[in-house]
């Protein structure tokens, strides 16, 4: 398993791009010497650009996974143990037809962003 959203798994993923990113707070910067003062609020704060194949029926669950404003997801990320759980929301979302027979072939993007 790549990516778990809510209790959806996703399939045929093409794409994955991951960043973790630390958030600092406004009172990080550099002194007049040049040295760094660092306030970290937050670390590996995520943001996930994934892309997949799925049919109709796949790109249904899809939907249904992503529909909430906030939802549990567990990916594949360079933290210990090698999987991170996250309450994201889904960002953009982009869809192309790739076959229409015999059944509907879709891929599917998302932007998936850590609250």
């Amino acid at each position: 398993m790549l990516i778990k959203i809510g209790s959806f798994t996703v399939p045929k993923v093409t794409a994955y791009a991951l960043t973790l990113a630390d958030l600092d707070s406004e009172n990080t910067g550099r002194s007049e010497s040049g040295r760094m003062s660092r306030e970290v609020i937050r670390k590996d704060v995520a943001s996930l650009s994934l892309t997949c194949k799925l049919t109709a029926t796949q790109l249904d669950q899809m939907a249904e996974a992503l529909n909430s404003d906030q939802f549990e997801t567990t990916f594949r990320a360079p933290v210990p143990g090698g999987k991170k759980t996250a309450t994201m929301y889904a960002g953009d979302r982009t869809m192309t037809l790739l076959a229409d027979t015999p059944s509907e072939l879709w891929e599917f993007s998302v932007n998936l962003i850590e609250y």
